[in-house]
């Protein structure tokens, strides 16, 4: 099975595979043929661009020092007293948050790219379909 390294199907594509030819078809081998046929022709390997990490990673630490000491400064988050918080445990922390979130921004961006990706695949399936063949 696919695991965060492969960009799989749709939920909708899926479930029609399993309406109209897993559920009709009864012999257990040709079942798994199936399947196998389509995780090859659906499921590809996914694409990651590093260079979005490695500038988080970078910059973190810049920006949690930078921040922790404009902290002094600001009401609300004086009250927080980050100055008592050791430099050597707020940086990694920080830095550590700063590329979870960067994580997190990568993969919320590439599942809605591969959203509109098989939303246009979809219309242009309909429109190759509604147009006349020509003889």
């Amino acid at each position: 099975m696919p695991g965060q390294d492969f960009d799989t199907p749709s939920l909708e594509k899926i479930q029609e595979f399993y309406e109209k030819t897993w559920v009709p078809e009864r012999n257990d081998e040709t079942r798994k043929e199936l399947f196998f046929k389509f995780m090859q022709e659906n499921v590809k390997e996914a694409t990651v661009d590093d260079s979005f990490f490695i500038a988080a990673g970078l910059a973190a630490p810049v920006a949690a020092v930078i921040g922790k000491r404009a902290s002094g400064h600001i009401p609300y988050v004086k009250s927080l007293r980050l100055d008592m918080v050791p430099n050597v445990i707020f940086v990694p922390v920080v830095t550590l948050f700063g590329i979870m979130g960067a994580t997190a921004w990568q993969i919320s961006s590439k599942s809605a790219a591969a959203k509109d990706k098989e939303e246009e695949e979809a219309k242009e399936e309909k429109r190759s379909k509604d147009q006349p063949k020509a003889t």
